[in-house]
């Protein structure tokens, strides 16, 4: 088995969505084959409530291992997640609503793909300028060659085996390939 592909869902600002797509993604991966583990790093525990929720029959299960993390250091998270690493074909990262949480840190340092989801109003908006500067500076300090820039028009993204495909309204898409 090959170490797992990291994605990290932060935001600066709370209400955002981290939760809704990071369980989300988490779910739908598993029922595309992928074992999944989603880390819970938001104090609130929202993704370990949501995961863990009663369904009624007709539904299936939440497939992905939950693993509630918000009380652990930045160094101690770091070896939780090489441990998890090898256990799993994809890491989904819930942060907290602060791009100066050090587990925020930790996963984009870490990371194969960061997503900052966000509404769209002013506030929100606003908000992904703080959430692009941490993003680049966790580039810098690894030397990867990844672009960081807003995806304004992207209406679907899949996540295969080989990559991740987006398209978007305007009829163009792109593949982004895991080696």
């Amino acid at each position: 088995m090959t170490q797992a592909r990291i994605i990290t869902v932060f935001n600066e600002k709370g209400g955002a969505g981290k939760t809704t797509l990071s369980c989300n993604l988490a779910h739908s991966l598993t029922l595309r084959g992928f074992s999944v583990q989603l880390l819970d790093l938001d104090g609130q525990r929202a993704a370990t409530q949501w995961a863990t929720a009663t369904r009624p029959p007709k539904y299936p299960k939440f497939g992905a291992t939950v693993w509630s993390g918000d009380m652990h250091t930045a160094e101690q998270l770091a070896d939780e997640v090489s441990k998890f690493a090898d256990l799993y074909d994809i890491i989904v990262a819930d942060c907290a609503p602060s791009v100066e949480n050090e587990s925020t840190w930790a996963m984009l340092t870490a990371s194969d793909l960061a997503l900052i989801p966000t509404k769209l109003s002013k506030i929100d908006m606003d908000a992904l300028a703080q959430a692009k500067v941490l993003a680049r500076n966790a580039l810098k300090r690894l030397s990867h060659p990844y672009p960081v820039h807003k995806q304004r028009s992207c209406c679907w993204a899949a996540i295969t085996g080989s990559g991740l495909s987006q398209g978007s309204a305007t009829g163009r898409s792109s593949t982004t390939q895991w080696t």
